[in-house]
């Protein structure tokens, strides 16, 4: 079996462009490209000295905020390898960089900025406990790409890593980590916003009371795609993801796992939210601290949604369910793994799962209990099997040759898989599709 590099950054912005909202591409770990100096571009490089003219002028600044104080909407802000400790006070808050206007800051370019390749070139936002990493504030527009963001703290508040207040940010390529909220969206946290997109971040080692990774509040439209958000801890709910009151949010090509909460929701808790859709996303691993908790894996409540193409595998503690629907919840998923849990899915009084084309797993895959509740519809597709992962210990849940997962779900309008495989024929169930390539013989002929 032959798998292609993954790129998440493809998707998302597929994704993106079927909403209509504009996201930059741009291919992490590529070769190195030159840099044309260009109206409206503003450089900053550690001590505020180093910067090639022919791409920044005469101008080097020292800090990122001095550069957006200094931008325009539409300026794009170009950030030279180095660690950036600076943290100011705006308007009573605390932070490495304060965004009100709509310009683009990214990272990944070497000393003098004539060069971009994020992998050698990062570019660190170190808070250093004493504020949050980004405020972002305002009707505005702007963009992050290749950020790392890390020790921001925040008190009594939201947003250690990020915070979106009133924004319609795309942030794209970031590493999230190390960053603590005492009350939610210990990474980041998007308050009362609209059109937000998060694309191919990775959020990591962070912590909240809820939303250890993320928190969603009171917004509309926000996009979370090809991002990995792992060994977050919320010490309420939603250990990776707390999403809670929003609607029309759309989960896709995600990894969510080896999160914990005390709780509820281990790896993803959704609340009070309406039109949800959640496609090609792996639920992995997460776990629950309190006997008394409920949702391993996927937390649901007062909530109506669609999960297409999800692989729930391996969350434990609380209750141990895979996936747990309660007060009123109405969830409807197609072509799921589910399995290895003490209860694959419960649903109690009130509360309905429709559940279309379903691998249960076998032996020691199967769940102790699949269902639990009166109101769990599955459908006629239900397997028992092996679900044959390529490597589970190592934390790899793509399926194998041998998978029981092969060629039984049924069509959706999803057309690739969490890798951007394209889904050929009847699709495989689960997140991955599984893909065999057939390399046919090279024959050379001699022309007489």
């Amino acid at each position: 079996m032959h798998r292609r590099q993954r790129v998440p950054f493809i998707f998302a912005a597929a994704l993106v462009a079927a909403a209509g909202t504009l996201l930059l591409l741009f291919m992490l770990g590529g070769a190195a490209r030159l840099v044309q100096a260009s109206p409206g571009t503003l450089c900053v490089a550690p001590g505020g000295g180093g910067c090639d003219p022919g791409v920044c002028g005469t101008t080097c600044y020292a800090s990122v905020q001095d550069a957006v104080n200094n931008a325009i909407s539409g300026d794009e802000i170009l950030v030279a390898t180095g660690i950036y400790t600076d943290v100011n006070n705006y308007y009573g808050h605390n932070q490495v960089v304060y965004v009100n206007k709509s310009v683009t800051i990214r990272g990944g370019y070497n000393a003098d900025l004539s060069a971009w390749d994020p992998d050698t070139y990062p570019a660190t936002l170190d808070a250093g406990g004493q504020g949050r990493v980004i405020y972002i504030t305002g009707d505005i527009s702007p963009t992050l790409e290749v950020l790392r963001l890390t020790n921001g703290s925040t008190t009594a508040s939201n947003g250690g890593g990020i915070q979106i207040d009133g924004a319609h940010p795309i942030i794209s390529g970031c590493q999230v980590y190390n960053n603590t909220a005492d009350w939610s969206g210990g990474g980041i946290a998007v308050n009362g916003s609209a059109n937000v997109v998060l694309a191919g971040n990775r959020i990591y080692s962070n912590t909240a009371n809820f939303g250890g990774g993320l928190d969603v509040d009171s917004s509309t439209n926000v996009t979370l795609a090809g991002s990995e958000i792992y060994s977050n801890t919320a010490l309420y709910e939603g250990g990776g993801a707390h999403i809670y009151k929003s609607g029309n949010t759309t989960l896709t090509d995600n990894k969510v796992h080896n999160n914990t909460a005390r709780y509820r929701g281990g790896g993803v808790e959704i609340s009070s939210s309406a039109n949800a859709t959640l496609a090609n996303n792996m639920v992995l691993e997460n776990r629950l601290s309190d006997i008394s908790g409920n949702g391993a894996g996927i937390y649901f409540e007062d909530f109506t949604g669609r999960f297409l193409h999800t692989t729930i595998a391996g969350n434990s503690g609380g209750g141990g369910q895979g996936v747990y629907v309660t007060n009123g919840a109405t969830a409807w998923t197609t072509n799921t793994i589910l399995l290895s849990h003490t209860v694959g899915v419960e649903v109690t009084s009130g509360a309905t799962a429709t559940l279309n084309a379903t691998l249960w797993g076998a032996d020691a895959w199967a769940n102790i209990t699949a269902t639990v509740g009166s109101n769990v519809f599955t459908g006629t597709i239900n397997i028992r099997g092996n679900p044959a992962f390529v490597d589970p210990t190592g934390g790899d849940y793509h399926i194998g040759p041998g998978s029981a997962a092969l060629n039984a779900g049924v069509d959706t309008e999803v057309d690739t898989d969490i890798d951007g495989e394209t889904r050929i024929g009847t699709p495989d169930l689960g997140a991955d599709e599984f893909i065999t390539y057939v390399y046919l013989p090279l024959v050379l002929r001699n022309h007489q």
